[in-house]
């Protein structure tokens, strides 16, 4: 019965999720571990009960978490993806937030303390799954967390929960001191991530621009990755100038059109990336030359066209 009502919340989650993760994000590497519903043993349940001071009145019952689902993510901002998910369906089951680590945080900052989000989730009504009837309020506990997040809870669970080990004040102080340094971590990887996709929108937004004036001349065989593999060749020239130079540039060269078709043999001449390169050529020639990635000769034929020496002196 408790697998098939993991099951049960975990596909819808899921479900919710893909249809609402950012549009730049790959679903299929969104969730850095596959969530699979997870069983509590009769061990882990006595243990539970009788090692962690929870001063249980009926333990079968109160335990929440005879099954759970566990979301890793790998960013700290993507656990709201999630969670938004889980709160989605209101319709089949009531929730709770048992545990929020950065509401946590905000009430004790000065302590570096277990690092996760709870919910856990009751179907409201009994279901008919697999032949099997759950009943009513039948408890399933969402955790969602970071990478690093696990990583750490993996590691300090096993050490700070096993009835059979002593936690000393060293043991503690080392716990600490790994979740604070995951917690820094987690917010160097999103300001890390934050720089990526503001570069990103830089280059989609020249490659979008290039593509469109493209189109207008001729018909494009786009490679996207031999465009951004080029692009990037050129990143350090390339931050100052933007789409409406370029445009200007091919405007007042009605010719180049005639360039492309002549050439148009040449796969190279068949991208996008053509129009920055004339027009870099034109006007950087000499970092042109320093910064081409690909053998020299491919480069040629643009000086050629420009009607400029290939070779500086």
């Amino acid at each position: 019965m408790f697998e098939a009502w993991g099951d049960f919340v975990n596909t819808n989650i899921l479900k919710a999720l893909k249809a609402n993760i950012p549009v730049e994000s790959d679903f299929d590497t969104f969730l850095k571990i596959p969530p699979i519903p997870r069983i509590k043993g009769k061990k882990e349940l006595v243990g539970k009960a009788f090692y962690r001071g929870k001063n249980y009145e009926d333990p079968y019952s109160e335990i929440s978490d005879k099954v759970g689902v566990r979301y890793v993510v790998l960013l700290r901002e993507n656990i709201e993806f999630v969670c938004k998910a889980v709160q989605s369906f209101s319709e089949l089951w009531d929730y709770s937030k048992d545990r929020d680590f950065e509401e946590e945080r905000d009430a004790s900052p000065l302590v570096f303390d277990y690092q996760s989000v709870h919910f856990i989730v009751k179907n409201k009504e009994p279901l008919k799954l697999r032949d099997l009837t759950v009943p009513a309020s039948t408890p399933c506990e969402v955790q969602v967390r970071t990478l690093l997040q696990h990583a750490c809870s993996e590691l300090t669970h096993n050490t700070t929960y096993k009835p059979q080990t002593r936690v000393t004040p060293r043991i503690l102080r080392c716990v600490a001191k790994s979740r604070a340094l995951t917690e820094a971590a987690d917010d160097l990887f999103v300001q890390v991530n934050g720089i990526i996709k503001l570069e990103s929108g830089k280059i989609n937004s020249m490659l979008r621009g290039l593509l469109a004036l493209y189109s207008s001349l001729s018909i494009p065989e786009y490679e996207e990755k031999v465009n951004s593999f080029l692009l990037d060749a050129f990143a350090e020239i390339i931050d100052g100038v933007n789409m409406s130079a370029v445009e200007a540039f091919v405007a007042q060269r009605a010719y180049i059109r005639e360039l492309i078709k002549k050439r148009h043999e040449s796969f190279l001449f068949r991208q996008p990336i053509v129009l920055l390169l004339y027009y870099l050529v034109s006007n950087r020639p000499s970092d042109c030359r320093r910064l081409w990635p690909l053998p020299p000769s491919q480069l040629e034929p643009f000086f050629t066209d420009m009607g400029i020496a290939s070779d500086p002196l």
